[in-house]
Parts: C-alpha cells; structure tokens; sequence
C-alpha cells in the first residue's frame, strides 16, 4: 500500500529497506480479479469493482512512470467451482499477473490452489477469512484477518482493557470455526491469567438457550464469549438471557453488529466486539477515501469497497518497489515482511499469509453500537 497523501488518498507501504528508486519496468501490469457479479453477492462484487478501479484510477492520475493497469474482472459468483473455473479463464486468457478476489472464503478456496500452481502468479482475498485459504501454496495471501484472529483480539481486550478474569463461552458445536475461535479466545485468555467457568455447547438447530443460560449464570462470569456467527441465533441468546434476567456482559465476533437489528434495542447493553471496518473511524486517510470514493460512485464505500481499495494499492505499490514482474520471489519477501498502512488501518502478514492488525472494538449501550477503543494486539 501507499502513502496517504492527502489527495489524491494514496496508502503507503512501510519499508525496512530502502526500494523507493526501483519501478515497474515492463509497460502493463495486469491486474486480474475474481468478483461475484451476480445474485445475492452482487452489491459486494460492485464495490469491490469499485474499490479496485478507484486505487488504479488514483495510481493512473500520480505521475508514477508505470504506463498502464489493465484491469479484467471475471465473474466468479460467490462459491468454490465458479470461481474455479472462472480463474482458470482468467489465466488462460492471459489477463493477470496478479489476483484479487475472492469475497468469501468459498470462492477464495476455489481460486488459491489453481494461482498455487502458477508460481509467477500472487492472489490476495481482500475479504476471505477462512485460515484454511492460504494453506494452498506461498504466493497466497489474505487482507482480511482470520476468522480466529477475532477469538484472540477480544480474549487480549476482556483481559487488558476490562480486566476480565473468569469468562463463560458458549459454542455452536455444529460449526467447526465456533470450535477454533473459541480455542482461541480460551488459550488467549488463560495465557492473559483469566480463567474460563465453562464451556456450553448448542446445536445449529437449537432455538431454547433457557436452561444452558441459567447454568452460566450459576457460575457468576464477567463476561460469555458467544462463538457463534450466525445472526439469528446470537440475537435468539442474548434476547433469551435478558428475560431471564441473567446479569452480564458479553464478547462475540463482528456477527454481533447485525444481530442488534433483529431484537428489542434494551436486550443489548455492555455488548463488546471487534469490527474489521467503520466510517466512523475519524482517521484522515479513511475519511479522504470516504470523501473520493462518494465523488466518484455517490454511496459510502462498505467493507468490500475499502479492503479491495488497500489490496490493489498493496499490490501496485509492492511490485512498483520490487522493481517490476520479473521477481516474484522478491514480490513475495516484501509482502510477507513489511507492514503496510490503509484505509483500513495498519497491518502486517503473519507466518500464515494472513493479515495482523489493529481492530476497533465497539461497545453496544442500551441497543445502539458506540466506538470503545482501538486495539492492536501486537502492543498488549
């Protein structure tokens, strides 16, 4: 990613050595991407498309000496064969040097192991959060933190910021990522000095928490972790926990944010969690790219839009430094060793290829949701 300037909003990359004199030789980089651009995914696939042609646009308009971007999206809908297949035509058309796409995890794993096996070829999901994606080969990368990165975020918060020490989890055991996030949170928050009072297990088809919630009110916890992501059932418990009167507070996944427009707003109140990404976020360089991505499209950019805009830039900017296409190897080293900064804050790669960064943890008081803290769980 750039330097954000003011204006044009470029994002910056943060280098430990020193590359700035070496750029793009060749006269086009191709930039290829896998979007779904039709159905219920529609809306995301549009403003990634977006996100993508505002950070080549702005690169176009810089004055940098690379001559030109071409740009080639696919349709890859939004499931595993379709996105297959369709990056499978992008390669064999000859329209990418580099990949973006990949809005859900089904459809980034359907794209990692056909770019796995082109080694002059790097993919990057701007949105895809399952940690099994970059399992594929090396030269795949995730912008988006993982799903169980969130488990370690808001174990490290409960513990540092609100000095938590005894936390009661509750699971969907029928969801492998309920497992693994919650194994995370537990190991976080157990190495942090906390203790956990119990974990309580339900069903994907349960819809009566009654019973299991008056057994976690026996054990008197700060707070339940609720590993779960999906929408209707963490409404379902939290709505189930108020009439029982069960006094608490609670720590779940970014899920929580559209779960508080399924119920009653006094059902929620001391509710924390993590969010990849929010307009209210009063950084200049987000609120530049707010401001110019409204310009040219007239609608706020959503998170599709901003993790799609850092992904190109990071990819433009990173080859740029390599000093063209013709090393890969070196693309790669950069990639995987230097931090970057965006729209959407600030992050590395871990030793899996997926991104570490500082998160916003919002407090949700009396049903309306209010920006706590920032947290970067490097620094606690």
């Amino acid at each position: 990613m750039k330097k954000l300037i003011a204006a044009p909003c470029i994002l910056a990359i943060i280098l430990s050595t020193v590359l700035s004199g070496c750029f793009i030789s060749s006269s086009t980089l191709k930039l290829g991407a896998i979007l779904p651009m039709e159905g219920d995914a529609l809306t995301s696939g549009n403003s990634a498309k977006n996100g993508i042609e505002l950070a080549i646009d702005q690169y176009n308009n810089s004055g940098k000496p690379i001559k030109k971007i071409e740009f080639t999206y696919y349709n890859g809908a939004d499931n595993t064969p379709k996105s297959q297949s369709a990056t499978k035509n992008l390669i064999a058309d000859n329209k990418a040097d580099v990949i973006i796409g990949g809005l859900n995890s089904a459809s980034a794993l359907g794209i990692a192991p056909v770019v796995a096996n082109n080694s002059k070829l790097i993919f990057i999901s701007p949105t895809a959060s399952s940690p099994a994606i970059t399992n594929a080969g090396s030269n795949i990368f995730m912008a988006m933190p993982s799903e169980i990165f969130q488990g370690e975020v808001i174990a490290k918060f409960a513990s540092k910021d609100l000095k938590m020490t005894k936390v009661a989890i509750m699971i969907n055991t029928d969801d492998k990522t309920g497992f693994e996030i919650a194994d995370k949170f537990k190991a976080t928050f157990l190495a942090a000095g906390g203790t956990i009072s119990q974990a309580y297990g339900y069903k994907s088809t349960d819809t009566d928490f009654n019973q299991l919630l008056i057994e976690v009110g026996k054990t008197s916890p700060d707070a339940i972790f609720i590993a779960d992501f999906d929408v209707i059932r963490v409404s379902t418990l939290i709505t189930q926990a108020f009439t029982l009167g069960l006094k608490t507070k609670y720590l779940s996944t970014d899920t929580i944010e559209d779960a508080i427009r399924n119920v009653d707003p006094k059902c929620y109140d001391d509710v924390y969690y993590p969010s990849l990404y929010s307009t209210v976020d009063s950084r200049i360089e987000l609120q530049d790219f707010i401001r110019n991505y409204q310009t040219k499209y007239d609608a706020l950019p959503d998170l599709y839009a901003a993790y799609s805009y850092d992904t190109a830039n990071l990819l433009i900017d990173t080859i740029n430094v390599a000093g063209g296409l013709n090393d890969t190897t070196a693309i790669l080293k950069l990639l995987s060793s230097n931090k970057f900064k965006g729209v959407t804050g600030e992050f590395k790669f871990d030793s899996e290829r997926h991104a570490s960064k500082q998160l916003l943890i919002f407090r949700i008081k009396e049903g309306k949701p209010h920006l706590f803290t920032s947290f970067d769980p490097e620094n606690k």
